[in-house]
């Protein structure tokens, strides 16, 4: 994973789901990442991948410095995905 853009074009790819979205913009909040995806924070909750089993719960007014080769899960709301803070 690089934090650098894309040689010449100016656009970040983040992942979310899975599904490879592209944005010039260097800083997202969390509602606007899920608009990438087509997907409100009314029905989503959006989670950083971090690492092995690692993830950090992103608000949706919560800015996110984006590089290139993020992963985010968004998870419908009221389905744990184990986070303790939604049992």
């Amino acid at each position: 994973m690089t934090d650098k853009k894309d040689k010449g074009n100016g656009v970040f790819h983040v992942f979310i789901n899975k599904t490879k979205y592209e944005t010039e913009a260097s800083v997202l909040k969390g509602s606007q990442i899920l608009d990438l995806a087509s997907m409100s924070p009314n029905d989503y909750d959006l989670f950083l991948v971090k690492g092995q089993g690692e993830s950090e719960r992103i608000n949706p007014d919560q800015d996110v410095p984006i590089q290139n080769g993020l992963h985010f899960n968004a998870i419908a709301k009221g389905v744990n995905f184990g986070d303790p803070a939604r049992t």
